[in-house]
């Protein structure tokens, strides 16, 4: 509701200038209370918030329970890390196997046609002629 008034309040000083450097000396302090009046509801919501706060007293150490749930689920992380990865040492699980074989195939296969590839080039660049296949 305020801020409607001041919109007004502006827009009848505008429209009273009667040159550019009225209406630029109205805009520049126009902008000075802007800002200033920013400022000042700044301060005053991060008082608010330092007001609203429960202040911590006393920060005591994790009960045992806690640690250990704690320690368990940390233990649980690092035996998942160990074993998605390519040379786990925890023993792994039958469809982990046959992921990890299938990966070895592929790398395999990716490598033998690669080597093929550039088999087949090098024949193709000396001879100029294209390589005959069987």
């Amino acid at each position: 509701h305020d801020q409607q008034q001041q919109i007004e309040k502006d827009l009848k000083l505008c429209e009273s200038c009667k040159s550019w450097r009225d209406l630029y000396q109205i805009l520049t302090t126009r902008e000075v209370t802007v800002r200033a009046n920013q400022g000042a509801r700044m301060r005053e919501m991060r008082q608010n918030l330092n007001k609203g706060r429960p202040k911590i007293v006393k920060v005591r150490p994790a009960s045992q329970k806690h640690t250990r749930i704690l320690e368990k689920h940390h233990k649980i992380q690092q035996q998942a890390k160990s074993s998605s990865g390519w040379g786990g040492s925890t023993p792994m699980t039958p469809g982990a196997k046959k992921m990890n074989q299938l990966r070895k195939e592929t790398a395999s296969l990716s490598a033998l046609r690669h080597n093929t590839k550039v088999n087949l080039a090098a024949a193709a660049s000396s001879s100029h002629k294209r390589p005959a296949f069987d």
